[in-house]
Formats: C-alpha cells, structure tokens, sequence
C-alpha cells in the first residue's frame, strides 16, 4: 500500500512538472519575430539610410528587442540606392530570411515596386516612403504605408495661402520621379483650388551637380517657389539659388526635406527663413516623445540631430510593436496582423504626434509647417510655426471624389497657367 502511495506521488509530482516544463503552444515557443529592414546604406540616400539605422538602434533603446513575449530579430539590407535592386532584396528577406513583415523603401519608386511582393508572398510590406497611390487606386492586401508624399504639401498650400495673400504665381521645381510629382501635386490641387496659380514647373534628376540651366529658367513674375528636393540636391541646389541672386526674389516654400536635418548644419545660412511642411516637427519640437527619441538618437550617430528619415524609420517601428501587441505576437497569422496594423491609432511614444489608421493603408498625421532659424550659437533649427493636426492623405476633399482624378504625376494637375 504504502510503496503504491509513493508511486502515485511520484507519477503527481511528474505531472505537474510536465505541465510547468513542457513546450507549451504559446507565442514563446514560435521563435523570433523577424523584421526584415530595407534602407540605402551605399548610393545617393545612403545619408538617409544611415540617419534610419541609428534610429533603429534609438527604437531599441526604448522599446527593446521583446515585445509580446517573444524575441524580435531584425534583418536589414542595403538597395544601394536602386529600385530594381530593392525588390531583389525584399524577394530575398521574404524568400531566405523568411521574414514575418519587411519595412523600409526610401525612393516613392522604391515603394511602388515592391509593393505587389506583399500580395505575391502575402507577407506584410510596411512602405515607409510615401507613394500616394499605394493607398488611394493601387492598394494592396498586405501593403501598408507611414504617410503620402502629397499629404504634408496640401497643407503646405492651405498655410501659403492663408498667411501669404500676396503670392499668387508660383514655380515648381522638383526632383524628376515620383516623390516629386506626389508633392508638387498635392500643393499644386490645394493652392490652385484657393485662388492660387502655378505657372512653372521644372523637374530635374536627384544627381543634378549643375543646377544654373534650370534657375536660368525661373519665370520672373512669379512671387513664390514651391521646390522639392531629395538626396544630394538639399546640399547641392540651395548654395546655388543663393549665388544666383534670388534669396530675396521668391517666398520660398517646400518640403521638409529640403532642410532635413541631415543637411541642415552644411546648408548654412543659405536656407535661412526657408519654410517646409512635413510630417516631424524637427529635432528642436520640446514633445516630450520627441525630446526623448533625440537624445536616444544622438547616442547612436555621433551627437547628430535627426531627422524625418530618422523619425519616419523609429515612428514606422513603434506601430509595428503595437499592432504585434495587439494580437499576442501571433505574426504568424498574417491576415490578423495585417488587420492590427490597419487600424492602428498611437497617440504617445510617437516623436512626429499621433498617428491614425485611415481605413485606406495610410495614417491619419500631424503636419508641421516651419521655418529654419539660427540660434546664438550659430546651430541652425526648426522653428514650428504651424501644426495641422490629424491630416488626412485626402486632405479636406471627400475620398469618393478625391480617387475619381488621376493619381499626381508629371502632368497633373496640368499647368494651366504655365506659357
């Protein structure tokens, strides 16, 4: 009897530690969440993609490399600044690191071409650069992306014409892909709906070292520029407007990454008073959310500053954590995570502001309208003079009536006032 109790025991105790010890079906025993990061390490961005790996390194600062009990790996890769070279790497991340979602992309173009890898390999995609028609006529099933390159720049039109009256007549200059037509477009629909007109447009290639022939070209009867530029162009053409005399010529407006922070301190007192939009209020905005992401940032790239490239990057990976969060870490289920990540709304822990699912693949954001500003010390900064809370990609028009035109492009809207 009694060696038959002990047996009992035995068999008791074992079944319990079973049941503590053994693999349970729970997120722990999946392994890692892989991330596969696509930047620019090496080419034309390769600033850019160095500004988003630094971020990474801030991301992780603050919010680890756990997250829903289980492990997050994240795997990145260099498209050398090439589109074509960008979708061989996203095959790869997808195909042989058997990724669970793959982020980045820096050209627009880079974003509309990997983009149907997503639907091919229903793998999650998260484009943070800003293609406008990945999330208006062109949607995937498991694409999402961080903003659209026209949405800051609606804004950018509604401020120039409420806040500058006396500029009627703008010049479009921009860089000759998709990022630059998706801007100029956006402010192009805003400010000629409000009474303005655009009466030029140019379009130059982002490795334009000259940039005389296209400022030769400037209409003189023009009171505003609206310009765009990418890459090596924010440190090539502002010297070169400046030498030509028209510091004082144009209100000159723009993109925020005209004076992206990881131009700004060689730019130097040439884009002074320079006003631009964007989606980050710059490395100076005193959020809270911000202040802690640069100091955590600067760790990490030599006490830099950061900027929308590195905001973006840090921003985009903080509403891939929560949308994992909200499904138990089960990436596994694809659709399910491409659900979470489709009505993501983070209102803190974000350095840009809140950001809020749109029902259409895009997100809901702040946009800053500001002016570059020195301070005693000589540092050049941002300066907010304007937030936009909340902006929509389809700004204040009906998304039924805004996706009945044609995606923005080189020649639309058509510049009706141009000769």
């Amino acid at each position: 009897m009694k060696r038959a109790l002990v047996g009992l025991t035995v068999l008791a105790t074992a079944l319990v530690l079973g049941l503590v010890l053994a693999p349970r079906g729970d997120a722990a025993e999946k392994g890692p969440i892989r991330i596969g990061l696509l930047t620019s390490k090496t080419g034309v961005l390769a600033i850019h993609g160095t500004h988003q790996m630094a971020a990474v390194e801030a991301f992780k600062d603050k919010y680890g490399t756990t997250v829903a009990g289980r492990k997050v790996e994240f795997y990145p890769e260099d498209d050398q600044s090439k589109v074509p070279l960008g979708v061989t790497k996203v095959r790869k991340l997808i195909t042989g690191d058997k990724v669970h979602i793959v982020m980045g992309g820096l050209f627009a173009s880079t974003g509309y071409a990997i983009a149907p890898l997503g639907d091919q390999y229903q793998t999650p995609i998260f484009v943070w650069s800003c293609p406008d028609d990945l999330s208006q006529r062109k949607r995937y099933k498991f694409v999402v992306k961080y903003f659209s390159c026209s949405q800051p720049q609606h804004a950018m039109a509604h401020w120039l014409r409420k806040n500058k009256p006396q500029v009627k007549k703008v010049i479009i200059f921009g860089p000759d892909y998709a990022f630059g037509y998706e801007s100029s477009g956006g402010f192009q629909k805003v400010f000629e709906d409000m009474g303005g007109q655009v009466v030029q447009k140019i379009y130059a290639p982002i490795n334009t070292v000259d940039y005389g022939p296209y400022i030769g070209q400037f209409r003189k009867d023009a009171e505003g520029m609206f310009v765009t530029l990418a890459g090596p162009q924010a440190l090539r053409f502002p010297k070169q407007y400046q030498q030509a005399g028209l510091r004082d010529k144009y209100v000159l407006v723009g993109n925020g990454t005209n004076t992206d922070e990881f131009a700004l301190a060689a730019q130097g007192e040439d884009v002074l008073g320079w006003i631009t939009a964007h989606i980050y209020g710059g490395a100076a905005y005193p959020s809270q959310d911000n202040q802690e992401f640069v100091r955590n940032f600067k760790k990490h790239l030599g006490n830099k500053d950061p900027g929308y490239y590195a905001e973006g990057y840090y921003g985009a990976l903080v509403l891939i954590y929560k949308a994992i969060e909200a499904i138990k870490g089960d990436v596994e289920n694809k659709a399910k995570f491409m659900e979470a990540l489709g009505r993501t709304k983070v209102t803190e822990g974000m350095p840009g502001g809140p950001k809020v699912s749109d029902g259409y693949g895009n997100l809901n954001t702040n946009v800053y309208i500001r002016d570059v500003r020195k301070e005693a010390s000589g540092k050049l900064y941002h300066h907010v003079l304007h937030v936009y809370e909340n902006v929509s990609q389809f700004w204040s028009y009906r998304p039924e009536e805004f996706l009945k035109q044609a995606v923005y492009d080189k020649d639309f809207p058509p510049c009706k006032f141009c000769k």
